[in-house]
């Protein structure tokens, strides 16, 4: 079945003539930011036809101000209008990515240096640790703690087989995150699917 969505100039596309209006729209409203303001950048762009709503994440390296988002709304709402990428009846909303987002843009990972982090390799072991330096598409992380995968049990034991100790097993493949910090370690972006930063309220 194939899929549709409503286009701003009121006609049917395919779900991949969305997907590339979205790319389209994602690349204008960058370079708008970068124009409005060199300092900030697009972390996410959220095209919402449907609801004729577009959401934009934006952040600075030292973190991005209420006014700022304010400022940069006046100034997008008219670019975007003019333009023709959404009229007066779209919902325009501009705000920071906030705590627990994944991060996806480099310089959000230059902006949390010095912070904990949580990986999620593409293998699917969660790995967390101290941000110490980001460059060349690769982070160095002080590891405090890996947690593996868990291991798919085999419920239908033959017979005559002698039972495992599922307890000691789980905890070997499903353990807690360690306390214990290692030597930094240098990770490529390209094997991780997500990143996010620890909260810390000390």
């Amino acid at each position: 079945m194939r899929e549709w969505c409503q286009m701003p100039i009121q006609r049917l596309f395919t779900y991949a003539d969305c997907m590339q209006h979205s790319a389209d729209l994602e690349a204008a409203v960058q370079e708008m930011v970068q124009g409005h303001d060199a300092r900030i950048f697009l972390v996410e762009a959220q095209w919402q036809p449907e609801h004729k709503r577009l959401r934009l994440f934006v952040d600075t390296e030292e973190g991005i101000r209420m006014r700022e988002c304010s400022h940069l709304h006046v100034q997008l709402r008219n670019l975007l209008t003019l333009s023709g990428w959404i009229d007066d009846d779209y919902s325009l909303e501009i705000s920071s990515p906030g705590v627990g987002k994944p991060l996806k843009h480099e310089r959000q990972y230059r902006q949390n240096i010095g912070r904990t982090v949580e990986l999620e390799m593409l293998d699917g072991t969660k790995v967390a640790g101290r941000l110490t330096h980001f460059a060349d598409q690769t982070l160095s992380l002080e590891i405090i703690g890996e947690s593996k995968p868990q291991t798919p049990v085999n419920h239908d034991t033959p017979a005559g087989t002698e039972a495992i100790d599922r307890t000691e097993d789980q905890t070997e493949t499903h353990s807690e995150l360690q306390n214990e910090t290692k030597q930094p370690v240098l990770i490529p972006l390209q094997n991780i699917r997500s990143t996010k930063v620890v909260a810390s309220f000390n």
